[in-house]
C-alpha cells in the first residue's frame, strides 16, 4: 500500500535527450502516458528563436489538448560563461529571452544555474528583476544554492547533490517553500549519470527522497532527467517503475 495514496505525481521527462523532433517527442510521452514535459532551451526546435509568437500559442494549446503539463524550462549554460567579460552580455541576453520564452508558455520556471559571488552583481539582479517583471521564478541549481525570493528558489537535482556528497532528502527537507523545481536521476558507482534503479544499484535513496517531496506537500512535478543516460528511452520506463515501487516501498515502512 502507498504512503500516501492521495498524492498525484506529475513524472515529466527531459525530451531533449530522445532524439526526436520535440513535436514527435511530445506525442511519444503522451502515447506512453506521460503527463509531464520538459523543454530545453538550448536543444533544436526548442530555442527561443526557434518559437515564434505563433509557435509558442501553438506549443501551449497542444500540450493542453493532450492533458500534458509543461513542467518547466533547462537552460544549462557554463558558469565560464558568466565569468569571462567577452560572454557575459551573450549569457544574460541567452536568459533573458529563456525567461520571456516561459513567460509566453505559461509562466512555467526556468531550471539552471545562477552565477555566484564570482560574477558582477548587477548581472544577477538584472537576471532576477527579468524574472519577477515577467511572473517565471527560477529554479537555482547550485548546490549552495540557498537564496529565495519572488523570482528565484532552489532546484533540486539529486545527481549534483550526491557528486558532491549531499543528500538530497535532506536538502527538501530543509528546503521547505523555496523550491521550485526537482529531478529524479540517480548516480552509480562509477560517478555516471543513471536512472533510478529498482535493484538498488544507484546512490540516491529513492524512497527517502520520494517521502521528503510527499512531506513537503510537492505537486509541480518531478523531472525525469534523461541527461546522459545510456539508454533515454529504456531509462524513463525503468525511473517511472522505481518511482512507483519507492512509493510502495515507503507504505510498507
Amino acid at each position: 500500500m502507498a504512503l500516501f495514496p492521495s498524492q498525484e505525481w506529475i513524472l515529466s521527462p527531459t525530451i531533449s535527450s530522445l532524439a526526436l523532433p520535440p513535436r514527435n517527442a511530445i506525442d511519444r510521452l503522451r502515447q506512453q502516458g506521460w503527463r509531464g514535459v520538459q523543454l530545453d532551451v538550448r536543444a533544436e526546435g526548442t530555442r527561443p528563436g526557434d518559437l515564434g509568437e505563433s509557435g509558442r500559442r501553438d506549443l501551449r494549446s497542444s500540450l493542453r489538448r493532450s492533458n500534458q503539463e509543461l513542467t518547466g524550462l533547462d537552460f544549462w549554460i557554463p558558469m565560464q560563461a558568466w565569468t569571462s567579460s567577452e560572454t557575459v552580455q551573450r549569457a544574460l541576453d541567452a536568459t533573458v529571452s529563456s525567461i520571456d520564452l516561459a513567460a509566453d508558455l505559461g509562466r512555467c520556471p526556468v531550471s539552471m544555474v545562477l552565477p555566484g559571488d564570482e560574477v558582477d552583481s548587477g548581472v544577477l539582479d538584472a537576471i532576477c528583476s527579468h524574472a519577477m517583471s515577467r511572473g517565471v521564478r527560477l529554479a537555482d541549481h547550485r548546490v549552495e544554492a540557498v537564496m529565495s525570493g519572488p523570482s528565484h528558489g532552489i532546484g533540486i537535482d539529486p545527481v549534483a547533490l550526491l557528486s558532491s556528497g549531499v543528500d538530497p532528502a535532506g536538502v527538501v527537507n530543509a528546503a521547505s517553500e523555496q523550491l521550485v523545481s526537482v529531478r529524479l536521476g540517480d548516480l552509480d558507482e562509477a560517478g555516471q549519470r543513471v536512472p533510478p534503479g529498482i535493484d538498488g544499484t544507484g546512490r540516491l535513496d529513492l524512497t527517502a527522497y520520494k517521502v521528503a517531496l510527499t512531506l513537503r506537500s510537492w505537486t509541480s512535478g518531478v523531472v525525469v532527467d534523461l541527461r546522459q543516460w545510456p539508454d533515454p528511452a529504456a531509462g524513463m520506463q525503468q525511473a517511472r517503475e522505481a518511482w512507483a515501487a519507492a512509493d510502495a516501498s515507503a507504505g510498507a515502512c
